[in-house]
Parts: structure tokens; C-alpha cells; sequence
């Protein structure tokens, strides 16, 4: 595969070289960022299932460094981007696609999405009102997509493990997708960005966005993702990445 190359005009700060582990003791995972004479690579290990991802598109920009990550034993694919924030922490921005469906007894309001629909089409905006849940029900997330009062849309979250969280009270429709953001109580940081297209009146594809913080690795992470390269049979997922 073609090595991704770093010229010194685009080179990342050198202190990203290294390893590099989840803040959020929570969150299982370690990456390694390596140059070397033919370009970048890059190595992102889950270190609970001890699983080494597939590392594509990976590309530095000047600014920051963007890759997606593909996991056999899932199937999850992420698009995700890397940016310096301090010689000691790196910011992660992780957005992954999910296909949700309409919940049981959901029906379209028979009114459509008032004002809004004459203004941007009642074919994309009366798709987007109602009640849906990931079919997965892996994290019990529930968002309600409504109309208020001035014909713009409303959104509600219920997130059934997080408790208390809650959607902006309105959305930003642009004319195909509905984005908002959901925020954590007693913080003013957004926890996660949502962005909704329909595809149908029983399916809507979000593309769920969140953001982690990354510190320098420990001695332990950094001997275990060096015991699992050395081990690994799958060494091709840790190759570089083209740059197409």
C-alpha cells in the first residue's frame, strides 16, 4: 500500500509522535503515532479486546491529522480526527453513521412540519418528526424529533443510562439533514453532535459525533501495545495507509 507522505511543510509537532491513551479512564484504548522515512503510521489498539483496527485514509493536513478505523469484530466504522491541543493532550473527534428506526406506533403527523415544509420541502422535513431508537438498543437512546410552535423543529433526547441529558430545543435544518447537539447536566459542553437524514418513513441515518481527550501513555499501555504488535498476525492492519 502507498505510505502516506509528511513533507516539512505539513509535518505534525513532534511531540505527537509517540503513544497515546484515553483521558477518561473509562474508555479502553491506545494509539501510536510513528515517523519514519517513507511517511506517517499510525496504530490504534483496544486494549480490552485486545484488537487492533484497521487504519485508512490517513492523511496530516497541516492542522491535524484525520484516518478512519474499520473493526472486524464489530464491524464499526468511524471517521476520526486527531488535533494538538498541548504538548500533553491531543483531542480525538470520532463521528460514526447509524441507520435508526421509527419506534412501534410512531406515525407521521398528518399536518407535516408546518411553515418549514413549505419553505424546504414537506418531502425530506415530514420524514423527520417522530420517535426513533437505535435497533441495536446498545446505549438505549431515543431522540423525538417534533414541530414547535413557530414551525421549526424540536428535539428531545432520552438517553435511558445517561440520565438527564438533554437536545437543544431547536435544530438546524439546512435543507437535507436536521443537526443538534445533545449536553450533559450542570455542563455547558456539548457531549455529543447529531445530524439527521431521513431515507424513509421507517428509517433515518444519524451521524453521531463526540469528542475525547488523549494523554501521554503509561510505560504499562506502551509495553502492551509493544507485546501485541510483536504478537500480532494481523500486522497489515497497522500498515500505512494510502492516500488516495
Amino acid at each position: 500500500m502507498k505510505t502516506t507522505r509528511v513533507t516539512s511543510k505539513s509535518d505534525p509537532p513532534n511531540w505527537m509522535i509517540g503513544d497515546w491513551i484515553f483521558a477518561d479512564p473509562d474508555m479502553h484504548g491506545s494509539f501510536r503515532i510513528a515517523k519514519t522515512d517513507h511517511g506517517l503510521r499510525l496504530w490504534v489498539l483496544n486494549s480490552k479486546m485486545n484488537e487492533l483496527a484497521i487504519v485508512s485514509k490517513l492523511r496530516w493536513d497541516g492542522r491535524q491529522l484525520g484516518f478512519e478505523l474499520f473493526w472486524r469484530s464489530t464491524r464499526f466504522r468511524t471517521r476520526e480526527v486527531l488535533r494538538p491541543v498541548a504538548r500533553n493532550e491531543l483531542e480525538l473527534e470520532w463521528t460514526h453513521r447509524e441507520i435508526w428506526v421509527r419506534t412501534e406506533g410512531q406515525q407521521l403527523r398528518p399536518d407535516g412540519p408546518g411553515r418549514l415544509a413549505r419553505k424546504s420541502g414537506p418531502a425530506k422535513t415530514e420524514l423527520l418528526v417522530g420517535r426513533w431508537e437505535d435497533p441495536t438498543h446498545d446505549d438505549a437512546m431515543q431522540i423525538e424529533i417534533g414541530v414547535g410552535p413557530g414551525g421549526g423543529f424540536k428535539v428531545k433526547a432520552n438517553l435511558d443510562e445517561w440520565k438527564n441529558y438533554t437536545a437543544t430545543p431547536s435544530g438546524q435544518f439546512n435543507g437535507n439533514s436536521l443537526v443538534f447537539t445533545v449536553y450533559g447536566p450542570g455542563s455547558a459542553s456539548p457531549v455529543v453532535r447529531m445530524e439527521a437524514k431521513p431515507l424513509s418513513r421507517r428509517r433515518i441515518v444519524f451521524e453521531r459525533t463526540l469528542w475525547e481527550r488523549l494523554i501521554p501513555a503509561t510505560k504499562v499501555c506502551t509495553r502492551q501495545l509493544d507485546k501485541f504488535l510483536r504478537s500480532s498476525k494481523n500486522m497489515a492492519a497497522g500498515t500505512p495507509a494510502s492516500d488516495k
